[in-house]
């Protein structure tokens, strides 16, 4: 019962951060997009290696990329700090309710991007709140089925990583006809 009147605050507060912060939705081709945000649970210190290939190869492209990654605890890790292309937001961040502080939550809507890549392999309710109020004219990002937050969703088996995701989704947006 607390839970359900939880997850209804929530979706109440976000629906209000959305309504006065709407995106316009824009389908562009790989080469069309300049400025990509990357969006996944950084919690487990083995994919950054991945997750820095795949801004690499990004940067090589000539995309503007900046990779925000969640940490479930309340306190960042020493590693986090040596993370020089990721930026980090923690679960202190946010409130009861499971949204980003209002601190947090006005700096990040700052800034416009062409495409949000969600490369969670795993549901997480705190990256996919990131992503819902990241202003960005196109989501991608891994099928969960119902409730997934994204415009474009890949089926991603369980023995695939977050390259491979990148990877199809990089393929998939070459063969897009842009909308603007």
């Amino acid at each position: 019962m607390i839970q359900a009147i939880k997850t209804y605050l929530k979706n109440k507060a976000l629906k209000d951060v959305l309504a006065h912060h709407k995106s316009q939705r824009q389908y562009r081709s790989l080469s069309d997009i300049s400025r990509i945000l990357i969006v996944f649970d950084g919690t487990d210190i083995s994919k950054y290696g991945r997750i820095n290939n795949i801004i690499k190869s990004l940067q090589n492209e000539g995309k503007t990329v900046t990779c925000l990654a969640f940490f479930d605890k309340k306190e960042l890790d020493d590693i986090c700090l040596t993370q020089n292309n990721m930026q980090f937001i923690s679960r202190s961040e946010f409130d009861w309710k499971g949204l980003p502080n209002s601190d947090f939550a006005d700096e990040f809507l700052k800034f416009r991007y062409n495409l949000c890549l969600n490369l969670n392999l795993l549901k997480s309710d705190f990256v996919d709140v990131l992503c819902q109020i990241a202003d960005a004219e196109l989501k991608a990002g891994k099928n969960f089925g119902k409730g997934t937050v994204a415009d474009l969703v890949i089926d991603v088996t369980d023995d695939k990583d977050e390259t491979f995701l990148a990877e199809q989704i990089k393929y998939y947006l070459r063969s897009v006809k842009s909308t603007v």
